[in-house]
């Protein structure tokens, strides 16, 4: 696993009592994995997501409440913080279990009730983010392309295929290869990078919108889905969001 040193942790609730709560919680579990922690406690969302644009806040983690208000509420919040900041996992925590179907049109890594499990699932809750947080550090392919570039898997939107070149679409840059789609997705071998069409493979964790012939990407480009993959990726794609998933329409 990949080397973590400290772990940027932001935590926004509007109830104070829950917020020392979850950063007395926070300490504990650091302490107990050895790693250096620094936490960022805000009762505003906006101040979330603003310190999101900033170096201060290049969180790895957020913890994120959901009920703030009569019309607004943390998964608006969550939606930016995904833009702004792809590798940040957010871990949900409210007390309302009626939000978790709300959570899955955003990318996160937890959902946490406030009731009396709450401190041992925010453990798992950290678990998990962590070792998202490594596996993530981990991904990263080499492509041959005027020379070896090594790009981070969860950069990657897109792939597309153009003649003998496939065209690689990530948040930074394009690359384009003469390696083949077989080629690079036995590279990546991973359950968010599947083909969805001759031409074109799709990376879920770009995904903001899925039909039964398209995905479209954060990127605003429009992936198709061509018929002969529509039930595999209807599949990979339930799977991918942990089984949570309404049938596409057309």
């Amino acid at each position: 696993m990949g080397c973590v040193n400290v772990i940027r942790i932001g935590i926004c609730d509007d109830l104070k009592f829950c917020r020392e709560e979850l950063r007395g919680l926070c300490i504990s579990w650091a302490e107990k994995q050895n790693l250096a922690v620094d936490i960022v406690c805000s009762r505003d969302t906006g101040e979330i997501v603003h310190l999101c644009t900033t170096s201060k806040g290049n969180f790895d983690i957020v913890f994120m409440d959901i009920e703030f208000g009569e019309n607004f509420n943390g998964v608006d919040a969550v939606k930016e913080i995904n833009r702004l900041c792809p590798y940040c996992k957010i871990i949900y925590v409210t007390a309302y279990s009626e939000y978790a179907p709300e959570v899955y049109e955003t990318e996160h890594a937890y959902f946490v009730l406030k009731n009396n499990n709450m401190s041992s699932n925010v453990c798992r809750a950290l678990d998990k983010a962590l070792d998202d947080i490594r596996r993530d550090k981990d991904e990263i392919i080499s492509i041959r392309a005027g020379g070896v570039c090594l790009i981070p898997v969860k950069d990657i939107i897109c792939f597309e295929r153009d003649g003998r070149v496939t065209i690689i679409k990530t948040i930074k840059k394009d690359f384009r290869t003469y390696e083949t789609f077989d080629e690079i997705l036995d590279k990546i071998g991973s359950r968010r990078v599947k083909r969805c069409h001759k031409s074109y493979a799709v990376n879920f964790f770009h995904v903001i919108k899925y039909t039964k012939a398209k995905f479209i990407m954060d990127n605003e480009q429009t992936v198709p889905i061509s018929r002969a993959y529509q039930k595999e990726i209807f599949e990979c794609f339930t799977d991918y969001m942990d089984g949570v998933v309404v049938e596409p329409v057309l």
